[in-house]
């Protein structure tokens, strides 16, 4: 596992640095044991590090985890059901301070009615969302043509929830021809 300096706040020093530096000199200045601007090595229980007024914090950058198929995870709001069966889901994330990104590719599913405007899944690790997100995916409706659709999670949530696009109404009743694809990216609790 590999440990990295990641900053922590955002202000104008770090504004500046960016600027100055470019993306890949931040990164490079972010790199343990780079030389740069008087980071040490990032090492286990580093507490936060301060340079001229930007803080980095030293974590575990962890590889995507698959998370684990449970039928569970997988709901659609109200009455409706969701079926996703193993061999339909691929659903990983990574966790980075208080990020969290929970990518998806959930095809070939069933819905059990069309009442429902959302399609759930329980974020994984147990977490919570933090913030109010958005973000734009892909869809298909009962085999119909691909559509945009979107993702979101509330302040509090335990659930990505997963909608058809605008004025486009509940998902159908389906089985097998329903499908969702996409990236979420949210603070949690």
């Amino acid at each position: 596992m590999t440990r990295r300096w990641y900053l922590k706040t955002y202000g104008v020093a770090a504004l500046a640095l960016a600027i100055m530096l470019g993306a890949a000199g931040v990164k490079a200045q972010l790199t343990p044991g780079a030389s740069g601007p008087g980071l040490p090595a990032c090492s286990a229980n580093q507490i936060p590090y301060t340079v001229d007024g930007v803080t980095y914090t030293c974590q575990d950058f962890v590889a995507w985890t698959t998370y684990a198929y449970n039928a569970a995870n997988f709901d659609a709001y109200g009455a409706t059901t969701w079926t996703v069966d193993n061999a339909d889901e691929s659903v990983k994330y990574t966790i980075l301070g208080k990020t969290m990104w929970v990518a998806f590719d959930v095809m070939t599913t069933s819905v059990s009615d069309g009442s429902s405007a959302w399609l759930m899944i329980t974020i994984p690790a147990g977490k919570t969302a933090a913030v109010a997100s958005y973000t734009v995916v892909w869809a298909t409706n009962n085999g119909a043509a691909s559509e945009v659709g979107n993702a979101s999670t509330g302040v509090g949530d335990t659930h990505i929830y997963i909608a058809r696009f605008g004025s486009a109404g509940n998902w159908s009743a389906a089985t097998n021809t329903t499908g969702v694809r996409g990236t979420v990216i949210f603070e949690i609790q």
